[in-house]
């Protein structure tokens, strides 16, 4: 016997605060979800409000706007005759719930409140949401007056059960338990996933694993995009029978609503269940009451009958030298149409870390171009209004990458000519030459020179650089000089760039930054330099993570002039560069981007302090240096740490999809004046181990001696 049933599940790329478009791409996937087929529409939780509402959920009006959004989907009727799950926050009681709410033909069948929390760095869920603890239990929620009309009742169940249909149960996900009674046919799993760079795999596997515990469907609907905050949400939606995903939506693209759509056959759940727990296995336990309606539309059950059923996995599987492309790309897509700029401008340096910055902005046109061609109609509006000039068509669209990519990215070299190499300059000329974005020589030589002469007529002294004799502060001042002329000279092309492109609204660039994780970790950056911008892309990957994603690109895109961004040595191209002398980043750092990432690694994803990092290290790279010198490191790490943490206030928002991300918003909250440990406790630790391990090698070394004279 079979027991088949229709069902879908969306991803929707909501965006905080935005009651309408919110309403409209939850009805445009309903109207998707009845034309596919189903007969259960599930979508991501939060999804009327916007999932990245943060401390608005404290606010009544949040509560208010969700309810006139809800009303309006019920009382529509082309979202009638499908069961909808949709998620809004409930208030009850004075208590805040992050709520399922069930529906079928304008009326609520269940509101359900979450029984299982999760928190990571930065959802904090327990922040905003109370959790309904009182298991089997349901109450009675008097809904709006408002809304009383459409639904026709005053009050609807609030709490925890299912729902029994026709064919089976259905209800909310609770948890990876073993109990299969207390396990609805159909568990409805919503999330707000983000994207974190090799995590996907681990995710859908603790997305699996309770239906390979106790049987069942599993309908996981995720968000996706840019909500309005530092994440991506990857979408990746999907339909799991018995712990086997048969269905999947696709992860990094731009389109607004997603929908998947499968008939999948419950006798196969109760059969699995049955193996498993035998004849004491009841799989009518705990409805909340029977709704005469079938999730199995004959048009549907016809389809299977011919043996015609659809069977879709999307790829969903990246390298993670792509995920650190095209997740970032697709962020950039959203926050760029929604904040309604023109494009972007971001400075060029001729190093690995501007041109990844570019190349993101690269990647995110190619999934443009993608879409276009693919017929989205969302992004075409979207292309076209913000890459309308008075020169051209209104109906234009690009026919290829590097021809939006000339529209939207806008890229600037800003040398001097004593201090920026001739082949810095001509890798960033390469690379504008190769993606097509529209590019600036500018010598800033004039603006630097204003400056540094302010100083000279302000206090008679004349500051000078350190390899031609001025002092350390003398020679930081200079540099720093440069630093914030950059950014400056980067906000005001940024400006007026639009204006000279003749664009119809000739808002502003957004600008770029391109520090990247190392960097902030360590501080080895100018606060107010082309790290401070609107957005930075590359901000929670190490330079390492980055290089891996260069090569990435340059084979899947054909970029050969990537290879000499490899090669090139990281210089930040401040200091004068002498027949002798040429700034190094590691020299300036004290130690190789490897150690930096193995460093911050231990710092944030093992929680280790500077005396159990030391302990660490001193083993695992007891071949390549002493105690003495692994000590030195590991006080040289933590002490410019601490004397740079303050920068990280107010660095550039960045794309967040690392566990090692140091920035300093909910994913590393330290405070932000440090004791720099320096004749402190903890580093008088590190040398009285330091002593400790010398003391037992020599020790190790003299009892060696007659053994080895032996042999």
């Amino acid at each position: 016997m079979h027991r088949l049933v229709s069902l879908s599940a969306c991803s929707l790329n909501q965006w905080a605060g935005d009651w309408i478009g919110n309403c409209d791409r939850i009805k445009e996937s309903i109207r998707k979800s009845k034309a596919a087929g189903a007969s259960l529409r599930v979508g991501p939780e939060l999804e009327i409000c916007g999932s990245d509402c943060l401390d608005s959920f404290f606010e009544d009006d949040l509560y208010i706007h969700a309810w006139e959004m809800l009303g309006r989907i019920l009382a529509d009727r082309e979202c009638h005759n499908i069961v909808l799950c949709i998620g809004m926050p409930v208030k009850h009681n004075g208590k805040r719930y992050n709520s399922k709410v069930f529906a079928l033909d304008g009326k609520i069948l269940l509101i359900a409140p979450r029984t299982v929390q999760w928190s990571d760095q930065n959802s904090r869920d327990s922040q905003y949401f109370s959790l309904w603890e009182k298991r089997g239990v349901i109450e009675e929620y008097r809904i709006p007056e408002f809304l009383k009309k459409v639904h026709g009742a005053g009050s609807v169940p609030f709490g925890d059960t299912s729902i029994s249909l026709f064919e089976g149960s259905i209800g909310p996900y609770v948890g990876g338990g073993k109990d299969a009674s207390l396990v609805p046919d159909i568990s409805i799993h919503t999330t707000r996933y983000h994207h974190e760079v090799g995590r996907f795999a681990s995710h859908m596997d603790s997305i699996c694993r309770p239906g390979k515990n106790v049987g069942g469907v599993h309908i996981y609907s995720n968000l996706k995009g840019c909500g309005g905050e530092r994440m991506l949400y990857e979408g990746a939606s999907s339909i799991v029978v018995n712990g086997e995903v048969i269905f999947q939506g696709p992860r990094f693209t731009l389109g607004d609503v997603d929908v998947i759509t499968a008939t999948v056959d419950l006798q196969k759940v109760y059969d699995y269940r049955s193996s498993v727990f035998g004849q004491s296995f009841d799989k009518e336990a705990g409805p909340l009451s029977h709704v005469p309606f079938s999730l199995a539309p004959p048009s549907t059950m016809n389809r299977i009958a011919t043996g015609s059923l659809p069977n879709t996995l999307s790829k969903v599987h990246f390298a993670e030298a792509e995920e650190i492309a095209v997740g970032p790309a697709c962020w950039l897509w959203d926050y760029l149409r929604r904040a309604g700029m023109s494009g972007f401008l971001c400075p060029l340096s001729g190093g690995i870390d501007s041109c990844s910055t570019a190349i993101v902005v690269y990647v995110m046109c190619h999934l443009v171009v993608n879409a276009i061609k693919s017929g989205d109609r969302t992004v075409m509006n979207d292309v076209q209004k913000m890459c309308a000039t008075t020169d051209r068509s209104p109906d234009w669209l690009p026919a290829t990458a590097n021809e939006l990519c000339n529209t939207l990215l806008h890229t600037v070299y800003m040398g001097m000519p004593q201090h920026s190499s001739a082949a810095a300059k001509r890798r960033a000329q390469e690379l504008q030459d190769s993606i097509g974005a529209y590019h600036l020589d500018v010598n800033i030589e004039g603006g630097y020179n204003a400056q540094k002469y302010l100083i000279t007529n302000a206090i008679g002294y004349q500051p000078t650089f350190q390899v031609f004799g001025g002092s350390r502060a003398e020679d930081i001042c200079l540099q720093n000089i440069q630093a914030r002329l950059r950014m400056v000279t980067a906000y005001q092309f940024g400006q007026i760039l639009p204006v000279s492109r003749k664009r119809v609204c000739p808002t502003p660039l957004l600008v770029l930054a391109s520090t990247n994780a190392d960097e902030t970790l360590r501080g080895n950056y100018t606060r107010y330099d082309c790290s401070s911008a609107d957005l930075n892309p590359i901000g929670s990957f190490s330079k390492n993570h980055l290089r891996a994603m260069i090569d990435w690109a340059q084979h899947n895109f054909n970029l050969p002039v990537l290879q000499t961004f490899l090669d090139a040595k990281p210089s930040g191209e401040l200091q004068p560069i002498t027949e002798d002398y040429c700034q190094d980043d590691e020299g300036d750092l004290g130690m190789s981007y490897d150690e930096l990432a193995a460093f911050a690694t231990s710092r944030k994803n093992e929680r280790l302090g500077a005396v159990s990092m030391f302990q660490k290290h001193v083993q695992t790279s007891a071949s390549d240096y002493t105690p003495k010198e692994m000590a030195a490191k590991i006080k040289k790490f933590h002490h410019f740490f601490a004397l740079n943490r303050h920068k990280t206030t107010t660095l550039t928002p960045a794309y967040h999809a690392t566990s090692y991300s140091p920035h300093n918003n909910w994913c590393d909250s330290r405070q932000f004046l440090f004791h720099s440990q320096i004749n402190g406790h903890t580093f008088q630790k590190i040398d009285d181990l330091t002593g400790l391990v010398e003391k037992r090698n020599h020790q190790d070394q003299v009892n060696a001696a007659p053994i080895m004279a032996k042999l």
